[in-house]
């Protein structure tokens, strides 16, 4: 039986930091043995010099370029020197078989080698008299010089290849379970190469929309509404409101997932699409879902479950004390046969800090999200007189307000700082238009809102499979921040009874607090050590 953390609603990328391949001079390296020559670094494919930071890439196919004395000269033939020449496991650190140790280049033949690898290390004999060895590496460490001085202020040998406490400079944000080799060395990612930054925590994270487990369930005591989901918009071709993808305004899903050192990558991710697969760039054992709330995975059999799960080190040079370091699984459910929770994050009964090295899932119940926001526009005024939710009908676009917090309420309830006050019109994204196909701005509408609403459950349950429980905070909103507190790990969103706009006010938190950003943490044992962080 699984314990879980459960978003309980009375009512109502983002930008992933990669480190892109260094432009600047192109790569040249000088023979360590065989007298006064150089080897040039290129692009076989269309003859063109590769800066440092531009190789080695799996399948990527290298001209090498001799001169000696100042003279280019052919090249005969290329032998790989022994020992020298890394064997990494596998391909990148997240793919490929971890019994590969074969040779990480290839020799092609002329002066051609292809790479096998995201980060080896080639010493090549040339015409059987001079040693080379590329990429260039003074301290021999696996790291080459161009990452290292990314990061070093004075010399580039700062990385020690086995660290991973993610502390340069100013930065005290330790741990998140890739050493330094392992960040260097990269990882698969959408069917691409990116080397990952050793200052910064990263975090795997990969959607599925829905499980057959997950498919969709009524309940006769729920009001008869249009059927609409977030991620896929697949499910039927004669329903308009079926045919809806949000969010509607083309921002990212993920948008509200954003921690001041943390960087997101999305495993086998199409914004917008269908991510019904498992992850190509790891192992992926989950079946289904079981329970009442369908919060308990259900691993495939014949496997071992959870112990590969998920996994996104299985290649790591370095790997961390507790050996296996994973990713997070979010997963879109249509169920609707209860009201709430409408999202969740599973992990193992009694464990009261989560980290995505436990048995976690993250659960979003979107179609519980679109019928929550109609709930909140037909339920009566609590004062006993007509209230904008009875007079604000659901097709209505005017009447509906929108505005986030981030530093919570004043104690008469009324948002103390506001980055709308409230928005009553947006813009939307690139490429994308406004309800109707009206000239933005656009009139915010129930889409607008069912789109913020999600990014904020997306955006807390998944911080809730990460250590992001208020823990000491447990009182009657449960493991959550209390309500009005502004941040993306509060317990609810707020819908207001507004007289003076005559409509209803939705405030949704849309970030997270410096609480929140202190606390988080991968790997047990790496977050603040403040009180308020510890279970």
């Amino acid at each position: 039986m699984k314990n879980y953390r459960m978003l309980s609603l009375v009512s109502g990328m983002l930008v992933a930091f990669w480190l892109s391949p260094t432009v600047g001079q192109a790569a040249v390296v000088t023979a360590t043995t065989g007298g006064a020559a150089t080897l040039a670094i290129r692009d076989a494919t269309n003859n063109t010099d590769l800066a440092d930071g531009a190789f080695p890439e799996p399948q990527q196919i290298l001209k090498l370029v001799l001169t000696v004395n100042g003279v280019q000269t052919s090249i005969s033939s290329i032998s790989f020197a022994q020992p020298g020449t890394t064997s990494y496991r596998g391909t990148c650190t997240n793919s490929g078989l971890p019994s590969d140790t074969s040779l990480d280049f290839q020799y092609l033949g002329g002066d051609q080698i292809r790479s096998l690898d995201c980060g080896g290390t080639a010493v090549v004999l040339v015409n059987g008299t001079y040693t080379f060895t590329f990429p260039a590496d003074s301290d021999g460490d696996g790291i080459p010089n161009w990452y290292e001085q990314t990061y070093c202020v004075t010399n580039n040998t700062c990385l020690l290849p086995n660290d991973d406490n993610e502390r340069i400079g100013a930065n005290t944000n330790a741990g998140d379970g890739f050493a330094n080799i392992d960040e260097y060395r990269g990882s698969i990612v959408n069917g691409q190469h990116f080397r990952t930054n050793p200052t910064r925590k990263d975090l795997f994270v990969h959607l599925l929309n829905p499980v057959a487990s997950c498919a969709r369930k009524t309940t006769t005591t729920q009001p008869p509404l249009p059927p609409e989901n977030s991620f896929l918009g697949t499910n039927s071709t004669t329903s308009s409101e079926r045919a809806k993808v949000f969010p509607t305004d083309g921002t990212s899903l993920f948008a509200d997932l954003t921690f001041s050192a943390v960087d997101f990558h999305f495993l086998s991710y199409v914004e917008r699409g269908i991510n019904s697969a498992p992850a190509t760039e790891w192992v992926d054992n989950l079946s289904g879902l079981t329970g009442i709330a369908k919060d308990q995975p259900v691993y495939l059999s014949g496997t071992d479950g959870f112990v590969s799960d998920r996994r996104v080190n299985i290649n790591a040079l370095s790997p961390p004390s507790f050996g296996t370091h994973k990713g997070i699984r979010a997963i879109e459910c249509l169920d609707e046969s209860q009201i709430y929770p409408v999202g969740l994050a599973t992990f193992p009964l009694g464990v009261q800090v989560s980290t995505p090295d436990e048995d976690t899932t993250t659960i979003l119940y979107t179609q519980r999200i679109y019928n929550d926001y109609a709930q909140a526009l037909t339920r009566s005024s609590t004062k006993g007189t007509t209230s904008a939710y009875q007079s604000c009908a659901l097709t209505t676009q005017t009447c509906v307000y929108y505005q986030t917090y981030i530093n919570g309420f004043s104690s008469n309830g009324t948002p103390t700082v506001t980055k709308t006050t409230p928005t009553r019109t947006y813009t939307p994204a690139s490429g994308f238009t406004c309800p109707g196909g009206a000239t933005p701005p656009c009139t915010v509408d129930r889409n607008y809102i069912t789109s913020k609403y999600i990014q904020y459950v997306t955006a807390m349950e998944v911080a809730h499979d990460v250590s992001l429980i208020p823990v000491l905070q447990i009182t009657q909103y449960g493991a959550h921040y209390a309500p009005g507190t502004g941040d993306n790990l509060d317990q609810q969103v707020v819908a207001k009874d507004s007289k003076t706009l005559s409509g209803v006010v939705f405030s949704i938190p849309s970030s997270y607090s410096s609480k929140s950003n202190a606390c988080f943490q991968l790997i047990p044992g790496t977050g603040s050590t403040s009180p308020s962080c510890q279970p």
